[in-house]
């Protein structure tokens, strides 16, 4: 019997394992896993529909997934959703803030990035992002081109405690 795998599964899966990866780095394991083992295992997550990202929170143990049709859920390591709420807008992507323990969603169409709390799901602050780029007012064109991606890069240095970096489809360049 051939097993289909699902869209919704595989991007689930190459974003854990982006996220075990990057938190293995920090000498974390996720779940008990090995970034190895991790890799290999599908979590498939039922009724949500079109992931546009997730992100790994190690203080919880859980994943933040955010959806293209404005949904925002909190997981197991199984794929079980343990809570969602419906923030609105086209979630594309999320990182977390680990000092602050924040999440920072990425809206598409809209050109923001919203501040989230991870207890509630409020979305404490906005932030527009600016479609210029050195010099070019128009550099990305309206209308299909929207944020895609979203990191966020911790520097004790930076009055807002790090960077959030967010990338633009069609070769543009990640932003911070």
């Amino acid at each position: 019997m051939k097993s289909e795998i699902s869209k919704e599964t595989c991007l689930i899966l190459a974003s854990v394992c982006a996220a075990i990866w990057s938190f293995d780095c920090a000498g974390t394991n996720w779940q008990g896993f090995s970034p190895q083992e991790a890799a290999l295992r599908l979590i498939p997550v039922h009724g949500f529909r079109d992931p546009g990202g997730v992100v790994y929170y190690p203080d919880r143990g859980t994943l933040f997934l955010v959806g293209d049709h404005g949904d925002i859920a909190e997981l197991r390591a199984d794929g079980k959703i343990l809570r969602r709420k419906h923030c609105g807008g086209d979630l594309e992507g999320i990182a977390y803030d680990p000092r602050t323990g924040l999440l920072y969603l990425a809206v598409e169409g809209v050109d923001e990035i919203w501040e989230c709390d991870p207890g509630n799901f409020e979305v404490k602050r906005r932030f527009k992002i600016d479609r210029a780029y050195r010099g070019d007012s128009d550099f990305l064109k309206a209308g299909g081109q929207g944020i895609e991606g979203i990191a966020f890069i911790p520097d004790s240095r930076h009055p807002e405690g790090g960077h959030i970096l967010h990338c633009e489809p069609n070769g543009s360049p990640c932003s911070g």
